[in-house]
């Protein structure tokens, strides 16, 4: 399903949803039984194959003379029905992953699992068998189904430590009763059924196509799951909101409100602020830090000068189409809270860890600290590695001073980046652009920077970036949508959204229109000139067989701004050394993939000669012939 179809399906079915709730739900589960008459048929067609077979046997032991044919139909009965079975069964018994986490337990955490109980309770929320905590801030509910699409479903709260440190435990309840919400919903057991019906089968769906198995259940799933994922939607965002209103009731609704906002903001400033400072920190330490937990925790509690902009750029967010959250402007509202700013984090002692973990949080801290350490060593040491290797190129080109180019010039930027941070690198993108206006990249990097930077010019640099270079327009439109999401700009939010779809769609057709050796009718001269032509003969140049090459530039009806070409080499071996065809497959492969521009490239003397003869008859065509 095409995104489009995805948000006009969206589209249609939330406005049924409000017209008509009862229609939409009634619909909603008759979709749900579809997945579940599928799975039935397939299980009935398997079982009816089985009992054809038995039946063949049976009659064949009592009639033995004759029975010849029956035993075959019972054997070809009990093979197709063995493997109907055994692909449903396989598709079907896929393996759900553990979360992460370590497993604390009411004996280590008392007080956790009291509170926890409490609130489950006081919902009427299902038994949770396992809390985990985990390092960071976030905090999530994962069913596990033991039995696929059937359920039996494992529930397990993860909670963050980083969150539980710096939630006071009023803020701390409300995150848990939200979480838990999901399993109740406001809306009876068959709500939150569906709500977790709907995670089973994109998780199943996902997994199956990952493995490039499952057959005749994985391509019903192909179709089934995107539907049921697009007609619960609607569904999902009010189960959403139903467990925003239960965390207000269990918590208090200014409670609830601030643990809305500051987990927003600890979300944001644990994104664009600890990890990107963390890998300019791996650049200059040969050895990742062992207290991670402590550093997260002291960088989130700081007191960030960008806080207030953020939370106002987070209050004028709208709800997007693609997520079933509400947006937090939303979510306050349903809860009754105000948009204040909340407190300062509250001192660890005052803190829901060390009420509901005790003295356990340092432990578990510990333990946190080491297994990143250890899973961090190789990729900090290859950073480290690799940052004195850009501190000696930065150095080369910083001593070229004026007299370096714009493309040397942005590489210094790009450097000075990636080890001393955006800020630093701010007056060498404007360094680029003084040399070179139409420098697409540097005007990208730094449209982004001032965005960061809450400065709207960089919006006009990002336009210019995407209409000198179409390749960067999704990232571009991504960038500014969410800009102007985050100023409550709500049409150049839609005109983004609108062009990326646009720009999708035409990327999509541009791959198709490519997937295959164009017709020769589609073929015209390269029109490329010297310096374009040069690059191109530097990497036929490098492969000491290749003694000709002609090039024609192929016509498509999508991004004709990058048109793809046709080289056509021929190789020249001695005659007594024989040289097989793989050995031209791959020599085409590594000239494909060295290529400046998108282009095919084929033996000469191969599978595709007649193409090879008509890219030579173009004028132009012939730009390469070896000299010796």
């Amino acid at each position: 399903m095409h995104r489009h179809d995805f948000d006009a399906l969206i589209a249609r079915l939330e406005k049924e949803a409000t017209e008509d709730p009862a229609w939409y739900r009634t619909r909603v589960m008759a979709f749900t039984t579809v997945g579940f008459a599928a799975v039935g048929l397939v299980a009935l067609i398997a079982a009816a194959a089985i009992a054809v077979a038995i039946w063949c046997f049976m009659l064949a032991g009592h009639h033995p003379r004759g029975s010849g044919g029956m035993v075959k139909i019972g054997i070809f009965s009990l093979i197709i029905g063995g493997w109907i079975g055994w692909v449903l069964l396989r598709a079907l018994w896929v393996r759900f992953d553990h979360p992460d986490g370590l497993i604390v337990t009411t004996s280590e955490a008392p007080e956790l699992h009291q509170t926890v109980d409490r609130i489950r309770r006081q919902i009427g929320a299902p038994v949770i068998h396992r809390i985990r905590v985990v390092g960071g801030v976030n905090a999530s509910l994962v069913q596990t189904p033991r039995l696929g699409p059937l359920g039996w479903y494992r529930n397990e709260l993860i909670l963050g430590q980083a969150l539980l440190r710096l939630l006071t435990p009023a803020q701390a309840s409300a995150v848990v009763a939200h979480e838990l919400g999901h399993l109740v919903g406001g809306h009876g057991r068959s709500g939150a059924w569906i709500y977790r019906l709907r995670s089973t089968w994109s998780t199943l769906h996902e997994r199956l196509a990952a493995s490039h198995g499952g057959g005749p259940v994985r391509w019903f799933l192909d179709w089934y799951a995107p539907r049921y994922n697009a007609w619960t939607f609607v569904l999902a965002r009010q189960q959403e909101r139903e467990a925003d209103r239960i965390a207000a009731t269990v918590a208090g609704s200014e409670a609830a409100g601030q643990a809305l906002i500051r987990t927003s903001l600890m979300g944001r400033t644990e994104h664009e602020r600890f990890w990107p400072e963390l890998h300019l920190l791996a650049a200059r330490q040969m050895e990742p830090p062992g207290d991670l937990s402590a550093r997260l925790a002291a960088r989130l509690a700081a007191a960030e000068p960008t806080l207030t902009r953020w939370q106002r750029e987070a209050l004028a967010e709208s709800t997007g189409r693609a997520d079933t959250h509400p947006c937090l402007r939303e979510r306050l509202k349903i809860a009754g809270a105000s948009d204040r700013a909340p407190p300062p984090p509250p001192p660890l002692s005052g803190s829901s860890a060390w009420a509901w973990l005790g003295m356990i949080d340092g432990d578990l801290a510990r333990r946190f600290d080491l297994a990143w350490k250890n899973s961090a060593q190789e990729g900090w040491k290859a950073r480290y590695s690799a940052a004195q290797e850009e501190l000696r190129k930065r150095a080369d080109l910083e001593r070229k001073g004026d007299a370096a180019s714009a493309d040397e010039r942005f590489t210094l930027a790009r450097l000075v980046e990636d080890l001393d941070g955006e800020t630093a690198a701010r007056p060498r993108y404007e360094s680029v652009l003084a040399a070179k206006s139409e420098h697409a990249p540097a005007l990208f990097a730094l449209g982004r920077i001032l965005l960061n930077d809450g400065d709207p010019r960089g919006l006009d640099l990002l336009d210019k970036a995407r209409r000198i270079d179409l390749d960067a327009a999704p990232a571009v439109l991504e960038i500014q949508r969410l800009w102007h999401d985050r100023h409550g700009q709500l049409e150049q939010m839609r005109a983004a959204e609108i062009a990326a779809d646009r720009q999708h769609e035409e990327d999509v057709q541009a791959h198709a229109e490519r997937s295959q050796l164009p017709a020769r009718s589609r073929l015209q001269p390269h029109e490329l000139d010297e310096s374009a032509l040069e690059p191109i003969r530097a990497k036929l140049r490098a492969e000491p067989e290749v003694f000709q090459a002609d090039l024609a530039k192929v016509v498509v009806q999508h991004r004709r701004d990058r048109p793809p070409f046709v080289v056509a080499f021929r190789v020249r071996s001695a005659w007594w050394r024989w040289r097989s065809a793989d050995a031209n497959i791959q020599l085409a492969q590594r000239l494909a993939d060295a290529m400046p521009m998108p282009c095919w490239v084929i033996d000469a003397k191969g599978q595709q000669a007649a193409l090879a003869k008509a890219v030579a008859k173009l004028a132009g065509a012939r730009i390469y012939e070896r000299s010796n």
